[in-house]
């Protein structure tokens, strides 16, 4: 068996490698028809002379995976491979038949595709790889099946699909046919058979309208549209990426300063530092015909994690040039969390065009600190009050020395958050605490959330 799959490996293989990047996709199918691995030469099965009439059906599952990749504008390959369980059945009023097969199956493709719909059409073959069998049984239930009764163990035939392409859902349906070579001299029409398979394409597929009032960059970042050049271009800060963008060291040192809910008890006072690593500002520029269209897809390695369709506009002239923002993107917030932190990520840009394919590449570094580019430390000071501050002895003094504190840091902070529970913002206690606060702040804007890590009393985070 693997010497008769490994030349179809292979081609598979080496299609995907010709051009990048691919996209693979995990599938599952189902296909009715008659069972097929019953074989069928004559005088094997049912020796009794003359044609029987009955009536045969048959089911296969499967599961595996799909491998596709652009080859020129909308034309591309496709590769599947398949573990399939099939089960069938055929009856009639002298005999009864019935078995099951499990195989492996491959299939290669050419693919056509628009943003609704795509057509494939190629060869496939399978191999029977474990198990399997044929129960042949006369109308008094004896067992009479024969020892060759499967057919071969290899079969070969063509498929065909129609793949309906969903605006933003990220299933692939397709209807599709199968016809088995090896079986067609004995089963006949029977060798045809019929499906459905899904498959998850990883990402989103988002129709974009042709913006109008696109960013244009200023020169010299930015090609003349009157060229029509298509291109697509990774834009650090602004200006095109040269190699590794370099990332920003935050170190966050912190002061908490909490109240003690207990009689005469002094605010605990606690220090820490934090560290994290941040992106510099990303965007894509973009550049192509617009009465063409264009597809704008992004990759990590060999995952499309995002893609935007630009549809043609037939009554226009002249160049689209414009500019991705990804941080303003809500799908970036999905792609960062494809991104692992610890090692290289190695991001492809593709803008597909009718007439050609344009790509550029971006690879982020790992977060560590031989790689940041600068380091940036903030102060932070947070402050956890207590609703609760007129039930102890001392309370109010622990309160109003918090508050002395936050008053001496209001001029130098650049930002206030307070963050308070939800369940006690109605009471009494927690009322008179947010008066005082709001003495203390005056006109100053603070930035307010519900949070459920936040009980009996608030925390108003101070950053400088």
């Amino acid at each position: 068996m693997i010497r008769r799959l490994l030349p179809i490996s292979l081609l598979l293989f080496a299609l995907s490698a010709k051009a990048q990047p691919v996209v693979i996709s995990p599938i599952v199918s189902f296909d009715y028809g008659s069972p097929l691995f019953i074989n069928r030469a004559p005088g094997v099965l049912n020796p009794l002379p003359g044609n029987l009439s009955g009536s045969s059906s048959g089911a296969s599952y499967g599961l595996g995976g799909q491998i596709t990749l652009p080859i020129v504008g909308s034309l591309g390959l496709m590769g599947g491979m398949e573990a399939v369980y099939s089960t069938g059945s055929f009856a009639s009023s002298a005999i009864s038949i019935s078995g099951n097969d499990f195989k492996l199956l491959m299939e290669a493709a050419a693919e056509w595709e628009s943003s609704q719909f795509a057509v494939s059409a190629g060869p496939w073959i399978s191999q029977r790889f474990a198990g399997g069998h044929v129960l042949e049984q006369d109308s008094n239930g004896t067992n009479i099946t024969p020892s060759n009764a499967m057919s071969s163990a290899t079969h070969l035939g063509l498929f065909a699909g129609l793949i309906c392409n969903i605006h933003n859902f990220p299933l692939r349906p397709e209807l599709n046919t199968h016809l088995d070579f090896t079986e067609l001299p004995q089963a006949g029409v029977n060798a045809w058979s019929f499906g459905l398979s899904l498959a998850f394409v990883f990402g989103r597929n988002e129709k974009i309208e042709t913006p109008s009032n696109p960013t244009v960059l200023p020169p010299p970042f930015i090609p003349h549209a009157s060229s029509f050049l298509a291109s697509v271009k990774f834009l650090v800060n602004g200006s095109p990426s040269q190699g590794s963008p370099p990332l920003e060291r935050v170190e966050t040192r912190i002061k908490d300063y909490r109240m003690v809910d207990s009689a005469n008890a002094a605010p605990r006072i606690t220090q820490w530092d934090e560290e994290s690593y941040h992106l510099p500002h990303l965007a894509l520029h973009y550049l192509f015909l617009r009465r063409n269209g264009a597809n704008l897809m992004l990759f990590k390695d060999s995952l499309r994690l995002l893609e935007k369709i630009f549809p043609g506009t037939t009554d226009s002239v002249g160049g689209i040039d414009t500019v991705l923002d990804l941080e303003q993107d809500s799908a970036w917030q999905t792609i960062l969390t494809h991104l692992n932190t610890g090692e290289n990520n190695r991001l492809i840009a593709e803008l597909l065009t009718n007439s050609e394919v344009i790509r550029d590449t971006l690879v982020l570094p790992p977060a560590d600190t031989s790689r940041a580019a600068k380091t940036i430390v903030k102060q932070e000071f947070r402050f956890e009050l207590s609703d609760n501050f007129n039930r102890y002895t001392g309370g109010r003094e622990a309160l109003d020395l918090l508050l002395a504190r936050m008053k001496e840091l209001l001029d130098s902070v650049n930002t206030i958050r307070i963050q308070e529970g939800t369940s006690e913002q109605n009471s009494a206690g927690h009322a008179a605490l947010e008066k005082k606060i709001e003495a203390v702040l005056g006109n100053r804007e603070s930035l307010r959330a519900a949070s459920a890590d936040v009980s009996g009393g608030c925390v108003v985070v101070m950053e400088r």
